[in-house]
């Protein structure tokens, strides 16, 4: 999780090789002080410059793409340090006005596109209806996904909640290192369904504030 509590800007303009006005920006954050994060804005500004222009320096500068490589550029309302002074959890506000909570070791698991019902679900509800019967209540997706793997390891304790796409759930039996293996367990459970995970810096929303 990377959050820091200042940030700078730093801009460097030039001409192309055609005359035409080119240019590149950066964002830089630093704990150690407002300075500090405009030094080292204007040293990635620098860098992004040369490699767009001659393609010197860093294969790629701009950081690549992605949850786990990109400082998050929000409004920090509180912060948890470990004992080693680095970010342990943290309430950010987002950009569209969520408070969003950021921990380091709470597992969060986003399930999409979760599968339709079943074979045995569409005959029993034929049935139902066959016999003047209201259809019965169709199990949860998440049924057949979640209480297998939770019978085969009842130490874990998963809270799970609807969003738009689908199911969010939370480990919340213990901590859980971004490395641990323990983790990919759950994750394999969830196929063939879409799944993104994270503990690193996972994130969790509540409605704007």
């Amino acid at each position: 999780m990377k959050l820091y509590r200042h940030w700078a800007r730093a801009d460097v303009t030039w001409t192309d090789a055609e005359g035409r006005p080119a240019g590149t920006a950066a964002y830089a954050g630093s704990d150690r002080g407002p300075e500090d994060a405009q030094a080292r804005a204007d040293a990635l500004a620098q860098a992004r410059a040369r490699w767009v222009q001659d393609r010197r320096g860093p294969a790629d500068p701009f950081g690549g793409y992605g949850l786990t490589n990109r400082p998050l550029r929000e409004a920090v309302l509180w912060r948890q340090d470990d004992p080693a002074g680095q970010p342990q959890a943290a309430l950010t506000r987002s950009r569209n006005g969520y408070v969003v909570l950021n921990a380091t070791q709470l597992m969060i698991v986003d399930v999409d596109h979760l599968p339709g019902p079943g074979a045995g679900q569409h005959v029993r509800a034929l049935w139902a209806r066959l016999r003047g019967e209201p259809p019965p209540a169709p199990p949860t997706p998440l049924d057949s996904l979640l209480r297998p793997f939770l019978r085969r390891h009842p130490e874990w304790s998963v809270r799970a909640y609807r969003t738009r796409a689908g199911y969010r759930l939370l480990v919340t039996h213990a901590p859980m290192d971004a490395r641990d293996p323990a983790h990919l367990r759950l994750m394999g459970n969830c196929a063939p369904t879409r799944c993104t995970s994270g503990c690193a810096g996972c994130r969790a929303a509540t409605a704007p504030a």
